[in-house]
């Protein structure tokens, strides 16, 4: 979705220029910075229930067993991400509903100035 929130946010706003395009970026990367360690605090949640608790997930040694307990605890914490491109879908189809009601987007003309 990030090329639709891109492209959405520089036809909306065509004066924003690169300064939005920036600005998007940013919000884009801060998002990394919130997302991340709440999946890592997921997954290090779901791998010691996986394994029947902390003493058993200590106890696991390298071989199949402790792959499928991480491999469990990767499903589980892409899950709770899935649902940010499930409400993109919804907000982009919004807009997309809303353009075509109106007739279609119909882009903004810049004037040069001075």
């Amino acid at each position: 979705m990030w090329p639709t929130m891109l492209a959405t946010a520089s036809e909306r706003f065509p004066r924003g220029g690169a300064l939005l395009m920036g600005l998007m970026g940013t919000a884009g990367t801060l998002s990394i910075q919130f997302v991340l360690p709440l999946m890592g605090k997921v997954y290090d949640t779901e791998k010691v229930e996986a394994a029947g608790g902390a003493a058993a997930f200590g106890a696991l040694q390298a071989g199949p067993e402790l792959e499928r307990v991480l491999g469990l605890a990767a499903q589980a914490s892409f899950w709770y991400v899935a649902v940010l491109p499930a409400i993109l879908l919804v907000v982009f189809g919004a807009i997309w509903l809303y353009d075509r009601r109106r007739g279609g987007f119909r882009p903004e003309q810049l004037r040069p100035t001075g």
